[in-house]
């Protein structure tokens, strides 16, 4: 009969093991999460076939990713939340994967602040809270961005997301959507060959010139810093550039800034046509914002260019000016 009992209150307890490690593997929720791009436009990347992170980041991008308790932007006694873990875009519907999973707390009516940020690179080693990231330096947008890396490794993106309840209380794998949104300012060119060019755009190089390629980020509030300093460079837009139809588009992204009156854009010619610069010179500062892009409608003919230029969200497009380029 002691036996007996014995053995059934082992069995009781065990049972309230087995229902304790259930419990507690319910309330391990990870945390799913997906990206979408706002006010993104339908531009097409210069040197590639397909459109790249109009409306999605790239497949295999760094992102990097904060989490805390809703209302937090620093780890909690209750909570450790997570800081800036490295997650890569799987796919292209913006899914995020990570070898470290986040999981919700274990109180299943916790929501969840997210932060999320691309490229990462720049920002590796970062182990601070959010809280303490008000103006982040080492951020620089390469001065090449003729390839689609150059371009990815420019065009900086913030943005944050909230979990809701019921996806913790329902213990489900549902994503947390985070929307990003740009936070540099682009430039498209689009050059059309004129009279006397026929043929001769091919191969080209284009260039944006004067250019703060260096500034510093707010990671609590994604705000850019216009760029200011003495040290300007040329930022490639196109180099090689393919032509179809007579016309050719080059893209690029650069920290918010002010550019003093100065040659902003210069179209160099191929070995074939002797290396001949065309340029676009401005007679104020040209001012650009974050989240903008802007648009220049260049027409190179042998003996000059005729420019049109427009300003917008980036998105539709408005116009916004006109302008002369000469050859130099």
């Amino acid at each position: 009969m002691k036996k007996e009992m014995f053995y059934m209150a082992v069995l009781l307890f065990c049972s309230a093991c087995d229902k304790e490690a259930d419990y507690i593997a319910e309330e391990r929720v990870p945390i799913m999460l997906g990206t979408t791009i706002e006010a993104a436009g339908a531009e097409t990347r210069t040197q590639s076939t397909t459109a790249l992170q109009n409306t999605e980041l790239a497949n295999g991008q760094a992102v990097g990713v904060f989490i805390y308790n809703a209302g937090t932007k620093a780890t909690q006694t209750t909570y450790g939340g997570y800081k800036n873990i490295s997650y890569s875009v799987s796919g292209t519907a913006g899914d995020l994967t990570s070898s470290t999973q986040p999981y919700y707390p274990a109180n299943a009516s916790q929501t969840v602040d997210i932060y999320a940020f691309s490229p990462r690179e720049a920002y590796t080693a970062t182990n601070a809270d959010l809280s303490g990231l008000t103006a982040v330096t080492g951020y620089s947008v390469s001065t090449n961005q003729s390839s689609d890396d150059g371009y990815k490794a420019s065009d900086f993106v913030w943005g944050t997301g909230n979990s809701s309840a019921a996806a913790v209380k329902s213990r489900s794998d549902k994503k947390v959507l985070v929307t990003l949104g740009h936070k540099m300012s682009r430039i498209i060119v689009r050059l059309t060959e004129g009279n006397g060019m026929s043929g001769r755009l091919a191969g080209a190089t284009v260039k944006i010139n004067n250019v703060v390629v260096a500034t510093k980020i707010n990671l609590t509030t994604g705000v850019v810093e216009a760029a200011t300093g003495s040290t300007q460079s040329a930022v490639t837009l196109g180099s090689n550039i393919s032509v179809s139809s007579n016309m050719a588009t080059c893209i690029g992204v650069i920290p918010p800034q002010s550019i003093a009156a100065c040659g902003l854009i210069t179209i160099t010619l191929s070995d074939t046509y002797g290396n001949s610069v065309y340029t676009y010179t401005t007679t104020a500062a040209s001012t650009f914002t974050a989240n903008n892009q802007y648009v220049y409608n260049i027409t190179v003919h042998a003996t000059g260019l005729q420019l049109t230029t427009s300003i917008s969200p980036w998105g539709d497009e408005t116009t916004a000016g006109t302008g002369t380029a000469i050859f130099s």
